[in-house]
């Protein structure tokens, strides 16, 4: 078990519920008071404790078990673990200069030690956090990347970061509805009927990629705007790019 230092006593470091915590006769110690000053204290006074907030009562079994501290096997009655507010309560009638200084010493080097020690932790969290993150980014901007994989590629940045599940399928859709509004835009202005993949392509400047026509030609095809025209194909060469035939443009 680890220990600190205080007034000359070598405090062993125990942790419970995520906090770091003292026992009566860890307090009695480091103060230099009699055995039972604590205790007599937190009794006296017991009322204005807070269970939970300012100490914790934990049966015997469950300190051996998690190996809080070092307690006797002949124990068996609950053991009370004093927080940093519940310590600084206890010891507001010790004002001598000692007692002070000890309690500075306690607060700084054993209770807020563990703080300070989660706060690095979180840091160096965040950092490795916002380095994956920035790789999932840059591949999210790589227009080369299908536009569908570069949406879960900016879902997965997002999420890295915050920890929180986030979708553009509503995004994703409407830019679908948009190029497929634009297509049928062109073939409505030039009054084609009938028109091959590659042309719409060379049509429709705007967008860019073969896959940027894919969806938005198949919504079109859905919503019955278009009808693919059956292409023959000898089974040698490439295979023919499809052509449709306009419905409602």
């Amino acid at each position: 078990m680890n220990t600190i230092t205080i007034n000359g006593y070598e405090l062993p470091v125990k942790d419970y519920n995520e906090q770091r915590v003292v026992t009566f006769k860890d307090i009695d110690l480091v103060h230099g008071r009699p055995e039972g000053t604590a205790k007599r204290n937190f009794t006296e006074n017991k009322q204005r404790f807070i269970d939970g907030i300012d100490y914790f009562k934990v049966c015997a079994d469950e300190i051996r078990t998690n190996k809080i501290c070092d307690i006797s096997n002949k124990t068996h009655s609950d053991i009370i673990l004093i927080t940093e507010s519940g310590y600084l309560m206890l010891v507001k009638s010790f004002t001598d200069d000692l007692a002070w200084s000890v309690q500075r010493q306690l607060v700084n080097s054993y209770f807020r030690l563990k703080k300070q020690a989660k706060i690095s932790l979180d840091i160096e969290e965040m950092k490795t956090r916002i380095k994956l993150s920035d790789q999932y980014l840059k591949l999210a901007k790589n227009q080369e990347i299908p536009r569908q994989y570069r949406d879960k590629l900016l879902e997965q940045s997002i999420e890295v970061l915050t920890g929180e599940k986030v979708s553009f399928p509503d995004i994703h859709e409407r830019e679908v509805e948009e190029n497929a509004k634009y297509i049928l835009s062109r073939l409505k202005l030039k009054k084609i009927d009938e028109i091959s993949f590659r042309e719409i392509k060379r049509l429709c400047r705007k967008l860019k990629k073969s896959d940027d026509f894919l969806e938005p030609i198949a919504l079109l095809i859905q919503n019955n705007y278009i009808i693919e025209i059956p292409t023959e194909y000898s089974g040698t060469g490439r295979k023919p790019l499809p052509k449709y035939k306009v419905i409602k443009a």
